[in-house]
C-alpha cells in the first residue's frame, strides 16, 4: 500500500513538472505564475483529491497517516535546504536536500499563487502544503461517505426487494 502511494506521489509531481515545462522560471525566479501554471496546480490538486476519492471508497485504511507523513518528510527536506545557513554547508548540498521538497511539493502548488497574493515565504510554502493536505484529505473523507452511501442503498434495495 505504501509503495503504491508513493509511486503516486512521484508520478502526479512529474507529471505536473513535465506539463508545467517552461514555466518553472516563474517558481526559480519567484515571479507570479501564469494562468496555465494555476490550472496545473488545480489539475495537480483534483488529483490528489481524486486519489484520496478512490482510496476512501475501496476502504484502504491509513492514507490521511501516508499523506501526512509524506508531506512532512518531503516539506522537512524544502525547510532544510532553505532554511539552513549556506555558511555550514555549500550551496550545492543544500539545492540537494532542497529539491525533493520542491519537486514533488512545492513546484506543482506554486500556480496556487495566481488565486492568492504572491509571497515566496515560508508562509505561501505552508499555505500549499495545508491546501494539498486538505485535497487528499477531502478526497478521502467523500470516497468513505460515497461508500456508506451505496452500502445503505444496496441494503434498502435488498429489503425492498424481500
Amino acid at each position: 500500500m505504501i509503495v503504491r502511494n508513493i509511486v503516486f506521489s512521484i508520478i502526479a509531481s512529474v507529471v505536473a513538472l513535465l506539463i508545467i515545462g517552461d514555466s518553472m522560471g516563474e517558481l526559480l525566479y519567484q515571479t507570479p505564475p501564469s494562468f496555465h501554471y494555476a490550472m496545473v496546480s488545480v489539475a495537480f490538486l483534483f488529483t490528489w483529491l481524486v486519489y484520496g476519492l478512490i482510496l476512501g471508497y475501496l476502504g484502504k485504511k491509513n492514507f490521511i497517516k501516508f499523506i501526512s507523513v509524506f508531506l512532512a518528510g518531503v516539506s522537512i527536506f524544502a525547510f532544510i535546504g532553505n532554511v539552513l545557513p549556506s555558511k555550514l554547508v555549500s550551496n550545492t548540498i543544500l539545492l540537494v536536500l532542497a529539491t525533493p521538497g520542491i519537486a514533488l511539493i512545492y513546484a506543482p502548488t506554486y500556480g496556487l499563487g495566481y488565486f492568492v497574493p504572491l509571497n515566496p515565504s515560508l508562509n505561501f510554502t505552508l499555505y500549499c502544503l495545508i491546501v494539498l493536505w486538505s485535497s487528499g484529505a477531502v478526497g478521502y473523507l467523500l470516497g468513505i461517505l460515497l461508500s456508506n452511501l451505496v452500502l445503505k442503498v444496496s441494503s434498502v434495495n435488498k429489503l425492498s426487494d424481500k
